[in-house]
């Protein structure tokens, strides 16, 4: 019987039976040991995702944010434009021309008067009548965007006229 046990296992199938069985473990493991990877990786992907979406999330409220700002610093040009756009009524004028007297504040002509904004227009100013004052053409054109109030400040004229 002993002998039979040798031949058994000296058997050449069992032989190959035995390595195959040592195989199968190995690549067993292995295949363990990458499914382990893989899980890892996968678990690592989907928090990777989830911030991604997160972020995704924060940058899209950033640009909706971004996009009212925008919008209301354009309602507010638009509101400055108007503003800048209407012209002083006949009533603001009258009043205007007559509390400065029908005469140009810088040189004291009573020709081609104009109404100049003191603050002008693109810079914000109104028509209100505390921000008109009276300026013949040339002076206006002169004084061009600068701010000048010759109802309060004394300023020598823009221009000398002859005669003056």
């Amino acid at each position: 019987m002993f002998e039979l046990f040798l031949v058994l296992i000296n058997n050449p199938i069992d032989k190959e039976i035995r390595k195959l069985k040592k195989e199968n473990k190995s690549k067993t493991k292995l295949i363990k040991q990458l499914t382990l990877e893989e899980n890892e990786t996968i678990v690592q992907l989907k928090r990777e995702n989830k911030n991604i979406r997160l972020e995704n999330r924060n940058l899209i409220k950033e640009r909706n944010r971004l996009r009212t700002e925008n919008n209301n610093f354009k309602n507010i040009l638009n509101e400055i434009a108007v503003k800048n756009k209407s012209t002083v009524s006949n009533s603001i004028r009258n009043k205007v021309l007559e509390r400065d007297n029908y005469t140009c504040l810088s040189c004291g002509t009573k020709e081609n008067l104009t109404i100049d904004h003191i603050i002008p227009r693109v810079e914000g100013g109104t028509n209100d009548i505390d921000n008109l004052q009276v300026l013949c053409q040339h002076c206006n054109l002169t004084k061009g965007f600068k701010k000048v109030d010759y109802r309060k400040d004394k300023f020598e004229p823009l221009i000398k006229k002859q005669g003056n």
